[in-house]
């Protein structure tokens, strides 16, 4: 910034959102950064989903491995 300090974080990419996110989630199929509420690809309408029949895959960002689920289930624990 203009006094020097490291910008920390990243705003959502999502249009209609823009709020700064201090630990952003970058989407693994898109690569765009966002924020905790528009991370998972369809809450942010992701462009590279391709498939229709509500499987999802993408790589895992730790070991490379594609990983696939159901639409229904969340990539979060309730």
């Amino acid at each position: 910034d203009a006094e020097g300090y490291e910008i920390v974080g990243a705003r959502c990419f999502l249009e209609t959102c823009q709020v700064h996110d201090f630990l952003p989630f970058t989407c693994a199929l898109c690569r765009h950064q966002f924020c905790q509420k528009h991370a998972e690809a369809s809450s942010h309408d992701c462009q590279q989903v391709t498939c229709s029949k509500g499987i999802l895959a993408a790589p895992c960002p730790v070991c490379g491995v594609t990983v696939k689920w159901d639409d229904a289930d969340s990539t979060e624990e309730e």
